[in-house]
């Protein structure tokens, strides 16, 4: 997973016409916000700065608040810098301020998704290095990253946005590595026996398999169960051939 870039203090001037995003009247400069700005990506997809002030982290977290919400309702191509504004209840003007368009937002659900499913990821895997049996952790594992995926707003139709937007690839080749290079560790843990290269290799093909059942077993926004319990017993099997004794 990766975390945003950090912040580089200074200034950066607004959409056109905009001036202090919270009060959206176009008065003020850029500055009046006192937040920082991430560096900027090729792709438009950073946001513009990162809020300091209380005033200006519940317009942020509004911002993102409507955002998540819309996305759960309609998915990732309804969505649109206008409908969050008045989702929001903020100017447009405000959102410019954070946002250069919808695809930065989306950036920046799709990273906090990702950080709480990291942590959440760590935790687990966690349990399946030191217990005695690993099966019950891992499968706990398993159901609570569905749950991650069902409970979080917009969870679901972010997960769907990675196979669709070229734009979230990134951030997915990275969430499967972290997530490779965690399984591999266990691996190396239970079984000294196998070399580092291939229990990277079987833990990368193994995180690739873990995350597109679980996408598809929530596919709906609903759990199903049936195809959660075939996800797991395939998936114990082949975590098996590496985590057991040899």
């Amino acid at each position: 997973m990766a975390d945003p870039q950090p912040a580089t203090p200074g200034s950066q001037t607004a959409a056109p016409g905009t001036g202090d995003p919270d009060r959206g009247d176009g008065t003020g400069d850029a500055g009046d916000l006192g937040g920082s700005i991430d560096p900027g990506s090729s792709n438009g997809q950073s946001r513009r700065r990162t809020p300091s002030q209380d005033r200006s982290r519940e317009t942020f977290e509004a911002i993102c608040a409507a955002a998540a919400d819309l996305i759960q309702e309609s998915g990732i191509q309804a969505l649109n810098t206008n409908a969050v504004a008045e989702r929001a209840g903020v100017s447009i003007t405000a959102v410019y301020a954070y946002f250069p368009d919808k695809w930065a937002i989306v950036q920046e659900l799709r990273e906090r998704f990702e950080r709480g499913r990291g942590e959440y990821l760590e935790k687990a895997l966690a349990g399946m290095a030191t217990s005695a049996d690993w099966r019950p952790a891992a499968e706990a594992a398993w159901r609570g990253l569905v749950r991650f995926r069902v409970e979080i707003p917009g969870g679901v139709a972010l997960r769907k946005a990675v196979e669709a937007s070229p734009q979230l690839g990134d951030l997915e080749q990275v969430w499967v590595d972290r997530a490779a290079r965690g399984f591999a560790h266990i691996i190396r843990a239970r079984r000294p026996d196998v070399g580092e290269t291939e229990a990277y290799r079987a833990a990368w093909a193994a995180s690739l398999v873990v995350t597109t059942l679980l996408d598809d077993v929530c596919a709906s926004g609903e759990i199903d169960e049936p195809k959660l319990e075939m996800a797991i017993r395939l998936m114990l099997d082949w975590f098996g051939l590496y985590l057991d004794p040899a």
